[in-house]
């Protein structure tokens, strides 16, 4: 006497590829898995193959009458049935199976939309990164031209001997070293003058880049 199957066809073959649920968990199989299966079949397996599929699950033949049928031993038979339903695991044909035609069409229409998405963000990062790139170019070669146009020691700069020894007692012999520095620092400056350090300052900024006062900045 034959034992009745768990499940009526083609739930088994659907809870057989994918595996049966938790007492306690509700799976509901696809309705149009029926349909889903038969184009899998048609299109991924051998006829043999899913002729022996059937003969198991749909009419629930026995290894040993699959193997009668097609001239194999019972080990060959259950390899070929095990090898069939490792081949509807596969990524590539259990999606047709998971999900159903209908849910799987929607799920690629979600994906496509996804990578689109992902797509359109890469494209727009990369602009924007090219511009960022583009603009900071741009701001290193203007600063390469200030730099270029301004004399390139202190003594250049025209200041009275006061003011150009006492900075170059402190080590500032270079423009670009002295417009580094902020007012407090230039006060601190051991002999520099009220008067020396008001020179230096006003000469600063009639190049252009007034001296930090040093003073905390407060952003709104």
């Amino acid at each position: 006497m034959k034992k009745e199957p768990k499940w009526p066809w083609p739930d088994r073959m659907y809870f057989e590829i994918f595996g049966e649920p938790w007492p306690d968990r509700v799976v509901e199989v696809p309705k149009d898995f029926d349909l889903c299966l038969e184009f899998v079949m048609r299109n991924f397996i051998t006829q043999e193959d899913a002729a022996i599929i059937r003969e198991r699950y749909e009419q629930c033949l026995t290894e040993r009458e699959i193997a009668q049928r097609h001239g194999l031993t019972i080990d060959r038979a259950r390899g070929r049935i095990y090898k069939v339903i490792k081949k509807l695991r596969h990524p590539s044909r259990a999606r047709y199976l998971l999900h159903g035609m209908i849910d799987g069409v929607k799920r690629e229409v979600e994906r496509t939309r996804t990578a689109a998405y992902k797509e359109g963000y890469q494209a727009g990062y990369q602009d924007c990164k090219e511009e960022f790139l583009m603009r900071d170019q741009e701001r290193k070669e203007l600063v390469e031209e200030i730099r270029k146009s301004l004399p390139e020691r202190v003594c250049d700069l025209g200041l009275s001997n006061h003011a150009y020894w006492t900075l170059d007692r402190a080590g500032v012999t270079k423009v670009e070293t002295l417009l580094l520095l902020t007012k407090p620092q230039i006060k601190a400056i051991r002999g520099i003058g009220r008067k020396a350090a008001d020179e230096i300052f006003a000469k600063a900024e009639t190049l252009g880049f007034p001296l930090d006062d040093g003073s905390p900045k407060i952003y709104e």
